[in-house]
């Protein structure tokens, strides 16, 4: 009887280097998937204080447009180039200033030189919050001389 030796193959399953690599290309990729779900999340956080700013800027636009409606005084009287800052929950604050308009002889509105309009103010208000802030502005007209 002759007795033959069977070779084994050169592929005897994976090695422990092949298991190593591929660990690691698994690890790389399991690590890339969840930077990009938290990275979504911190951006749509941000956006989305972003548009809430926007948007309670332009409510407190609105406020003083109705006010104006109601009576001048209510927009004449605050003191130009002062901040008002108001605190409107425990992550927005919102910071109002009235600025004083000047118009030149064509009674166009300039940032220098120019008579003072008490007819007219430009209100900016600002909405900041931890991560940042947002502007609006507008100029109001005295259009109903009250």
């Amino acid at each position: 009887m002759t007795m033959t030796r069977q070779k084994h193959g050169t592929h005897r399953g994976f090695g422990v280097l092949e298991i190593l690599i591929a660990s690691a290309i698994v690890s790389v990729v399991i690590v890339s998937l969840s930077y990009v779900v938290v990275l979504s999340h911190r951006l749509s956080v941000r956006s989305s204080d972003k548009i809430r700013a926007n948007f309670l800027a332009e409510q407190a636009l609105e406020a003083y447009r109705f006010a104006r409606d109601a009576a001048w005084i209510f927009i004449s009287l605050p003191a130009t180039g002062v901040n008002y800052s108001v605190p409107i929950d425990s992550v927005f604050t919102k910071t109002i200033r009235f600025e004083e308009v000047r118009r030149d002889e064509n009674d166009d509105i300039v940032t220098s030189g120019g008579t003072p309009d008490n007819n007219t103010r430009k209100i900016i208000i600002t909405i900041s919050w931890v991560n940042g802030s947002t502007s609006a502005e507008t100029y109001l007209s005295n259009i109903f001389n009250n």
